[in-house]
């Protein structure tokens, strides 16, 4: 595992972003990239992914813009920028899609087929994998941990609805996380793509079930590696 920082859009004005993200290197010709709730940071996919990279996939967990690492940026005309996430607006949390794109880009700058690239995604990070998944049919699976319908104006019914019959997706969550299993419902009858559901009776919200609930480790890497 290594530490790199990858440049994004601040937003589709211009600007920068720098994030930073772990990168553990694989044996196989397959990647996931991993997106953190709020406000959690990328060391919080630290339990799956090492597990996720010991059957030789490339792993890459970032930190979102203004949260851990990913305070650094510069505006459209180069002067620099602090950001810190508990100041974001709704726009400013939407476009951390931006920061998805450029994760999926690391690895195809690699020579990654889209196909071979896999998201997940915990809470906000969750509707963001749905988000992108919507609106890049060539990357066929991903999973989300306590996605919402609605978090910070990223939602995800029209996402889910959009997506094609050859993606897959996984929805997690913890009954007890009622917003969660409530969305989870929903965008169970959202669409075409193939969905596969997994629930837990209790365990809380997006990666805080690898503490509650550590059996998902396993489930999850079989999911992802199969």
């Amino acid at each position: 595992m290594k530490k790199i920082f990858i440049q994004t859009p601040l937003n589709e004005t211009g600007g920068t972003v720098d994030l930073a993200a772990y990168y553990w290197e694989g044996s196989q010709p397959k990647a996931v990239t991993l997106f953190h709730m709020m406000p959690a940071t990328k060391e919080s996919w630290f339990p799956l992914a090492d597990k996720i990279n010991a059957f030789g996939m490339h792993v890459l967990a970032i930190d979102l813009r203004g949260h851990g690492e990913s305070t650094q940026g510069t505006t459209i005309d180069g002067k620099p920028l602090i950001l810190n996430f508990s100041e974001f607006t709704d726009e400013d949390h939407q476009n951390s899609i931006y920061d998805v794109e450029q994760s999926v880009n690391f690895f195809i700058s690699q020579g990654f087929t889209p196909n071979n690239i896999m998201l997940g995604g915990a809470s906000i990070g969750a509707n963001l994998t749905l988000r992108f998944l919507s609106r890049h049919p060539e990357v066929k699976k991903g999973f989300a941990l306590s996605p919402g319908l609605d978090y910070r104006g990223i939602k995800t019914q029209t996402a889910v609805g959009k997506m094609q019959e050859d993606q897959h997706i996984l929805l997690i969550c913890a009954e007890d996380d009622a917003y969660s299993h409530h969305s989870i419902s929903r965008l169970s009858t959202e669409g075409v793509v193939d969905k596969a559901l997994k629930s837990y009776p209790s365990g809380g919200h997006g990666t805080e079930l690898f503490e509650s609930q550590p059996e998902i480790l396993d489930f999850l890497t079989s999911w992802v590696t199969q």
